[in-house]
């Protein structure tokens, strides 16, 4: 999997382990909560300013709109 995370500009991904990994090696993460047992971990990353929490996987016009103020604040 390292290979796979060197080798990608973000990774958007559950707050599981995955997230943890990529963190790991200095990728930029989007963090979504794929199931209900990631709300928390998902939060405090947000919280703490490691990855961005966009919220459940459902993609609504609010999200995508997250997604894109994100993709802004990074550019600059």
């Amino acid at each position: 999997m390292a290979e796979l995370y060197l080798n990608s500009d973000l990774v958007i991904a559950p707050g599981s382990t995955t997230i943890l990994e990529a963190l790991s090696l200095n990728v930029p993460c989007l963090v979504f909560e794929f199931v209900k047992n990631q709300h928390e971990q998902c939060i405090c990353m947000n919280d703490k300013g490691i990855a961005p929490f966009i919220g459940d996987f459902t993609i609504n016009d609010e999200k995508k709109s997250k997604i894109k103020e994100v993709f802004q604040l990074k550019s600059q």
